[in-house]
């Protein structure tokens, strides 16, 4: 079943179990729960293609807003970002992944691809699945942009990031303790807000364990949610912040890095950063990196075995690949 809840002002949550028996099959489902004076349909469906080698996810979100709030609110405008996991008994089978759904036409969608096993039993393989979806609509994509620049000052929140006094909420980051401001978290990210609105060990302790980033670069995500200030120009890391900014949903942020990189592309990185762009869903530097590449095509024509490399990892990417190789 799919339900929905309100995390706060313009900021909702569905969660659906999906059960998969057949590949190639469509299921679909209504949302529960949700406020009909915002919502007057909300549905859900889902798809698994497989083929020989692969297997892809499709999850697609319709919204029909109700009538009271339609002149308010643009479809396109909204920001809706999909994670999907397999269920618990199965979740050492795959990572969990967020994408950033992508409006076409009158419905958002996002797809994962899962490499299945050569020499195993396809048909075996996955013919009853438990999907676990877990979808946030952000009518307010731009609230930290207005937080920072019309909320409060500028110079307020840097005194809160400096003082961190009154503090409610600890975040640790491997050895490093970070004090912040819960109210300055969920307006800088729809994730953390989601995290804090639930009853669960975080939200009741104001602890949050940060285990996949590195202390310094958190350090500099939490400055930019207090300061709206990337400094990245001093910054060696840019590459990891992006897939911060990218796992937290900070789309400006995130934005921001990817131009950054953009102008940073060598020969030596330009693969790197194509494979940095694919995994997080970043047009422009995965434009910018196949871009870079046609131009200097000579100097990346010598570092095929790179190619070969990347290709194995992800080949979903081959055929950016061999279309860039043609122009050898």
């Amino acid at each position: 079943m799919a339900t929905g809840k309100k995390i706060r002002e313009g900021l909702f949550l569905i969660s659906w179990k999906n059960y998969h028996h057949t590949p190639n099959k469509e299921t679909n489902e209504n949302v529960q729960q949700l406020d009909k004076n915002i919502f007057e349909i909300c549905k859900l469906s889902s798809k698994e293609v497989k083929s020989a080698l692969q297997l892809q996810t499709v999850l697609e979100v319709e919204i029909v807003l109700a009538k009271a709030i339609k002149s308010a609110h643009k479809l396109e405008s909204m920001t809706i970002l999909a994670t999907k996991t397999l269920d618990e008994d199965q979740r050492n089978e795959t990572v969990e992944t967020q994408q950033k759904m992508n409006f076409i036409g009158t419905k958002w969608r996002s797809s994962w691809t899962e490499q299945l096993v050569v020499g195993s039993c396809h048909h075996c393989q996955s013919s009853y699945r438990r999907n676990f979806f877990k979808i946030l609509i952000d009518f307010n994509p731009f609230t930290a942009d207005v937080v920072r620049s019309a909320t409060i000052k500028k110079t307020q929140l840097l005194n809160l990031w400096k003082m961190k006094i009154p503090s409610d909420v600890v975040i640790k980051c491997e050895e490093k303790s970070f004090e912040a401001h819960t109210f300055i978290l969920e307006a800088g990210s729809p994730v953390l807000a989601a995290m804090f609105q639930h009853d669960c060990e975080e939200n009741q302790k104001k602890i949050i364990e940060i285990a996949d980033i590195q202390p310094n670069v958190f350090r500099k995500l939490l400055h930019y949610f207090y300061t709206g200030d990337a400094n990245l120009e001093q910054d060696a890391d840019v590459a990891e912040l992006m897939v911060a900014a990218d796992k937290y949903a900070v789309d400006s942020l995130k934005e921001e890095c990817g131009q950054h990189l953009s102008h940073k592309l060598t020969v030596e990185n330009a693969g790197h950063y194509l494979v940095l762009a694919h995994t997080i869903n970043a047009a422009k530097l995965r434009e910018s990196s196949l871009n870079f590449m046609a131009r200097n095509a000579k100097a990346i024509c010598s570092r095929r075995k790179e190619w070969i490399e990347i290709t194995k990892s992800y080949p979903e990417l081959c055929l950016d690949i061999m279309q860039l190789m043609a122009v050898f």
